[in-house]
């Protein structure tokens, strides 16, 4: 734990995440006396204080190309309703590209000056056959490379086209990669591989992101970029599929099921990423004692700083999870990296503010529940009855509401009009009647003038709460208006009752004589059903009354979670 500012995201996008890290725990530093002239050289541990990071959808797939979306083009793996997708592996919207993370650099580090960034590149596990993490390590790398060069661009602007045009001629960037960047700076077809990229570079790196090698941690004393930028492979997974996952993606292996291949890259996204980490004001670092290899380096230097059951912690599958590093923060190779990171926001973000909560999982209500009549003036009224409450219920802050939904399907024959007519008379007699006010320790400034909650009939031809038949006039039963004799038999033409009936969906009793112990007579001071001024429930001709609301005031709170408390006030 630190004794300090805790760590917290500052900015999320489709395409990265930037952070503050938290402060660090304080050193304690043990002293003796001296009788002569005597001192111990301390260093403090290199300590990063922000960090930004770049998801795999900024990248070309299995290539480290940046690209560039002027025209709101979808990444072509991203699938939203795929459930091995990830959420950060999305569909790009209108003009969504890197640069949007960018400006968030830029504004950092030009808020922080003196404080030295270094690149980290990462790759997933998939790979070919025959040394895949070699391969991962020369992916991982030339991603980190190009990153690097896209924020010294402005300032060194032959060094960064250099850059890229090596990897350019590495992962031999053809056709697709030059049509993006002619689009994005519209030179002619014909222009060269290194003027493109000379003129592409200054279109996604902001005008006031003005980076030079002297503004990283090993302030480009090496010409391979040690201690500047470097690639991880893929030694630090952030997640390591389950045995039951990684088994269903066999079919994907060698492209033989383009569906399954695409889910397993899906799924794998998280892993894809380049973090860029700002040390603390003043940081330096001697290429010579720099742990990591240079991004072209050897895997190998990346091994020796593994933990010693690192080959373990970054492989070994659960039968039924899936293992993730913000769960048990043990899925990282390396050591070095995983000491760097490991209160990282970008990396394992901190529990979600509840108030960022702005909409709750629908609930679907299914509970059987009874009531007992007792002391009604025609004996047949006196026993138990039991029915099931069944809606949906929705609750959202970002307008403060609460929405019930009732479905129902109607057997018989009706009239549009007639359905229109049901619809209002509910909807009328319902909405609009009281605010509920909840109380959330852990969000008390969320809507704190109360949510609104409304109720909504659907009709459906399938997947309803309900059937219902629709009741011609003079059917059904006596005690009705214009057929209606039950819950689920409403009369076409009734716009009274069935308001009345639709409580019992909601979850109410009737308020006849006594119900369940209550003595709505109020000790015979009252006939105890449709009397003039009682509620909805023993008179559907008045307004629903805050209590009405019980039951769906207890879903709600339900929905909202512990220590969550709501009443319901008349408005």
């Amino acid at each position: 734990m630190t004794n300090g500012r805790p760590g917290a995201t500052l900015n999320t996008s489709a395409g990265g995440v930037s952070g503050e890290h938290p402060d660090a725990d304080p050193v304690q530093f043990l002293v003796g006396p001296a009788t002569t002239d005597q001192s111990n050289t301390l260093h403090l541990r290199l300590r990063p204080v922000f960090c930004w990071k770049v998801e795999d959808i900024r990248f070309d797939f299995d290539s480290s190309f940046v690209t560039f979306n002027p025209d709101g083009s979808p990444d072509p793996l991203t699938n939203p309703n795929d459930p091995t997708s990830d959420p950060t592996a999305r569909p790009q919207g209108k003009n969504d590209d890197i640069r949007d993370e960018l400006k968030i650099l830029a504004d950092f580090v030009n808020a922080n000056k003196g404080c030295p960034l270094s690149v980290f590149g990462h790759a997933d596990p998939v790979g070919p056959a025959v040394d895949p993490d070699g391969y991962n390590k020369a992916l991982s790398g030339r991603r980190a490379t190009a990153i690097y060069a896209l924020l010294i661009s402005r300032t060194q602007p032959a060094v960064a086209t250099n850059l890229w045009q090596q990897i350019a001629n590495e992962e031999h960037w053809g056709d697709n990669q030059k049509s993006v960047m002619q689009r994005a700076t519209n030179l002619p077809a014909s222009t060269s591989m290194a003027a493109l990229i000379s003129g592409y570079l200054p279109k996604i790196c902001p005008q006031n992101l003005n980076l030079a090698p002297a503004d990283f941690l090993a302030q480009g004393a090496d010409p391979a970029g040690k201690g500047d930028y470097q690639g991880c492979s893929s030694f630090n997974p952030l997640i390591i599929f389950s045995q039951a996952k990684e088994d269903s993606f066999a079919a994907g292996k060698n492209d033989q099921n383009q569906q399954v291949f695409d889910a397993r890259n899906l799924a794998n996204a998280p892993n894809r990423r380049v973090m860029v980490l700002i040390f603390f004001k003043g940081s330096k670092v001697d290429p010579d004692k720099w742990p990591c290899p240079s991004a072209k380096g050897d895997k190998s230097g990346c091994i020796q700083r593994f933990w010693s059951n690192g080959q373990a912690r970054r492989s070994s599958r659960l039968p039924d999870k899936d293992r993730r590093f913000d769960d048990t923060q043990d899925t990282f190779g390396c050591r070095f990296y995983h000491r760097l990171v490991e209160k990282s926001p970008c990396e394992m973000p901190p529990p979600p503010d509840p108030c960022t909560k702005k909409a709750f999982p629908a609930r679907e209500v299914s509970k059987a529940l009874t009531e007992t009549i007792s002391g009604a003036t025609d004996p047949k009224w006196n026993k138990t009855f039991g029915w099931d409450s069944k809606f949906s219920l929705v609750v959202d802050r970002t307008n403060c509401s609460v929405t019930v939904t009732v479905k129902i399907k109607i057997v018989g024959t009706i009239r549009d009009a007639q359905k229109t007519a049901w619809k209002s008379a509910i909807e009328t007699k319902w909405n609009g009647k009281i605010k509920m006010v909840c109380t959330d320790p852990a969000c008390k400034a969320a809507c704190p003038d109360g949510y609104s909650v409304s109720m909504v009939l659907e009709f459906v031809t399938s997947g309803e709460h309900y059937p219902v038949t629709a009741n011609q006039p003079g059917s059904g039963g006596t005690e009705g208006l214009n057929g209606t004799n039950g819950m689920q038999g409403w009369g076409v033409d009734d716009t009274v009752d069935i308001t009345h009936e639709f409580g019992h969906m909601l979850g109410n009793p009737e308020e006849y004589f006594t119900t369940n112990g209550v003595d709505y007579t109020y000790g015979g001071t009252k006939r105890g059903y449709r009397d003039d001024d009682g509620g909805i429930m023993n008179n559907p001709a008045n307004d629903p009354l805050p209590r009405n609301y019980d039951f769906i005031r207890q879903q709600v709170m339900a929905v909202m979670g512990t220590g969550v408390a709501c009443t319901t006030n008349a408005v």
